[in-house]
């Protein structure tokens, strides 16, 4: 396909199910393969990196649903590396990894991506979308929401409803429940999460647009037994709330 006598713009949606921070496929000199294992990575060097050739007519999007940076305390090892399995150990050297590839960005790209919001996302795929593909990073639910032409529905509403399976701290870093608090925070119209699960930290949202959160769930209980009985949980929460309202 030639790629100059297409569309302009390509959007990207960053939804992974499972990822390694920093792992690229890249074709680099004096490597053999991308290493699988977290405690491979101090062997692996990137030797140089270029800008992919014949998209300089494209306009690349990527819709990333957080705001988390490359590396750090909040950096894409730190806060999604342990929920794949990772060690304190393992964490460690994948945020060095990381460290590292923005440094060779930075030195061959002329780009810095450890810091900005969103190249954590993936895995890091936020980063590389930047360095390789030029592309704007931009959160999904802003564009799902302009798309649907919500702040003109959300002005004439009295109330939204939202949710997500859980709400914890991780919520709050641009996520679809957020996206659609903040557009409702401008219009002061009050917003209630209904969630299954509601974790720790979380009191942030309530300076945030989020008026009150509510868990679906009645009594404690495995996930696989609660989600038997999620649809019955919604009805009766939500018509709890309702009778709420009416008073």
């Amino acid at each position: 396909m030639n790629i100059k006598n297409h569309i302009i713009k390509h959007f990207i949606k960053f939804k992974v199910v499972h990822s390694i921070p920093g792992r690229l496929r890249l074709k680099v000199s004096n490597a053999s393969k991308i290493p699988q294992e977290a405690k491979e990575y101090d062997k692996y060097v990137v030797q140089g990196l270029k800008m992919l050739d014949g998209i300089k007519d494209v306009e690349f999007i990527s819709m990333c649903d957080v705001d988390n940076p490359l590396c750090g305390r909040l950096g894409a090892s730190a806060v999604f590396a342990p929920q794949k399995g990772a060690d304190e150990d393992m964490v460690r050297l994948l945020d060095e990894g990381l460290a590292h590839l923005a440094k060779i960005i930075k030195r061959d790209l002329h780009i810095e991506v450890k810091d900005i919001k969103g190249a954590g996302a993936a895995g890091g795929l936020g980063a590389g979308s930047i360095a390789f593909l030029q592309s704007k990073l931009t959160k999904g639910i802003d564009v799902i929401l302009d798309t649907i032409k919500f702040d003109e529905l959300v002005s004439k509403a009295d109330i939204v409803f939202t949710g997500e399976g859980k709400f914890d701290s991780q919520s709050l870093h641009g996520k679809v429940v957020m996206g659609v608090a903040n557009r409702s925070q401008k219009y002061k119209t009050p917003v209630i999460v209904v969630t299954g699960a509601i974790g720790e930290n979380i009191q942030e949202a309530y300076n945030k647009g989020i008026t009150a959160i509510f868990s679906i769930n009645k009594e404690p209980m495995e996930f696989s037994k609660s989600a038997l009985k999620s649809k019955e949980n919604m009805i009766l929460t939500m018509e709890n709330i309702l009778r709420l309202l009416k008073i």
